[in-house]
């Protein structure tokens, strides 16, 4: 990360620990004057704001809990047209797999 860029997010991140109140003028000292600076952390601010707690919960523990929400009704020796569900032999993302 070169100079400007790095000062962005150093600026950037401690905005988030100041409360929204006095970022104001937190980011006015914290810039010195360089609005473009300032324009771009404020950026920053926005879309941090805008994206809210994306992915604050686990992908993993999102997975599981959509696993066990879309668990399939099929079990062994269920009929699904003329086959006969004997096993399940694997699970993935767009389903379940049964030996027929």
């Amino acid at each position: 990360m070169n100079g400007p860029a790095k000062r962005e997010a150093l600026i950037f991140t401690e905005a988030l620990g100041v409360p929204v109140e006095k970022r104001a003028a937190f980011l006015e000292g914290a810039c010195g004057g360089d609005e473009r600076l300032r324009r771009k952390v404020e950026a920053l601010l926005t879309s941090h704001q805008e994206i809210g707690d994306f992915l604050q919960e686990s992908p993993d523990e999102a997975v599981s809990q959509a696993r066990i929400a879309a668990t399939a009704d099929e079990k062994p020796l269920d009929r699904i047209g003329r086959y006969k569900l004997l096993e399940q032999i694997g699970e993935g993302g767009c389903g379940v797999i049964f030996m027929a």
